[in-house]
């Protein structure tokens, strides 16, 4: 029960964020939603990873998950919103399994590798360093997520830049 209690700060963000951000990206563009997102969860699992001990308190990383939870809340409506924008009406549900079965998958292997990690870097009984570990990997697959998610619109404006010009 603690443990729950100590995580709704995380866990209660992306039901709060997503249907704002759902209609941000409407708005504006779910990739972007996306990539401000990520980048939100890459800065809440660093600033886990730099706060995490033995001695930390509940209270003190409220920040971090805050942000991650929240960095979430913008992701998922958008992935969605994106994935079901990029193929035609006929093949939504295909695309739709497909974001899915990627989803599980992601999770399946995410979870595996954070247990690697964890299991590598823990060697001595320290298991800060282990979480530390696992934070400091997740953090850089954020941002490396971010970039993937700014990509395709920076494509975009490229290639209408060059039609422009050309």
């Amino acid at each position: 029960m603690s443990a729950g209690a100590h995580t709704l700060f995380w866990t209660l963000m992306p039901m709060i964020v997503s249907p704002f951000s759902a209609r941000l990206g409407r708005r504006i563009s779910p990739t972007t939603v996306m990539a401000g997102g990520l980048v939100l969860v890459a800065g809440g699992l660093a600033e886990l990873a730099l706060s995490i001990g033995a001695a930390t308190s509940a209270l003190s990383l409220a920040p971090g998950l805050i942000a991650t939870g929240v960095g979430i809340g913008m992701v998922i409506p958008n992935l969605a919103a994106a994935a079901l924008d990029a193929v035609p009406a006929p093949d939504m549900g295909k695309a739709s399994g497909v974001l899915s079965t990627s989803r599980q998958l992601g999770a399946v292997f995410g979870v595996s590798v954070g247990v690697a990690i964890f299991e590598a870097s823990s060697r001595g009984g320290d298991v800060s360093a282990g979480v530390r570990a696992v934070l400091t990997t997740a953090t850089v697959v954020a941002l490396a997520g971010a970039v993937a998610a700014s990509a395709p619109r920076a494509l975009a404006w490229r290639r209408g830049l060059v039609l422009a010009e050309g």
